[in-house]
């Protein structure tokens, strides 16, 4: 155990931490600006547009990098990435609209789901009052909006 502290990475545990979160957070990013960048071209077929979103995705990074030493030097750097990645989830969140046919498609999902696999373990009664058929899609879309939401896609459908 000795031998484990006296080692010279436990004592940098702290930067290892930090640099371990920021590199998570740093792939995360990059996941997401070639994400949307493929979903712009799927959607548009414009490689103007394409190019265009890919210049926005990486041009405050080149752009902010210059200034990026001098600001965290004045600032608490705690605080200050915390308050770039809130940020980031923020804006990213904006990107997230579910269309009215997939929010649709969800709900028939859910609806058929309930009601052939869960039917041997409840009574026709309580599956009609857990899924009615009767979606209001202007509620149901608050849902994924507000929570964590994964939506799995196979050749352009649910």
């Amino acid at each position: 155990m000795n031998n484990i502290k006296n080692n010279k990475l436990y004592k940098i545990k702290d930067f290892l931490i930090l640099w371990g979160s920021q590199s998570i957070s740093q792939l995360g990013s990059s996941i997401t600006a070639f994400a949307l960048t493929l979903w712009l071209y799927e959607k548009t077929g414009s490689s103007l547009s394409t190019v265009g979103l890919t210049i926005c995705s990486y041009a405050p990074y080149v752009i902010m990098s210059i200034f990026a030493g001098a600001l965290t030097d004045r600032f608490d750097k705690k605080k200050t990435m915390l308050a770039c990645d809130m940020f980031a989830v923020w804006s990213t969140n904006d990107y997230q609209k579910i269309s009215a046919v997939r929010l649709q498609r969800i709900a028939d999902l859910f609806y058929n789901t309930v009601h052939t696999v869960n039917a041997k373990d409840y009574t026709k009664e309580q599956l009609n009052v857990w899924a009615t058929g009767q979606v209001d899609l202007e509620q149901w879309n608050k849902s994924p909006q507000k929570h964590f939401s994964i939506v799995a896609l196979m050749m352009k459908s649910l």
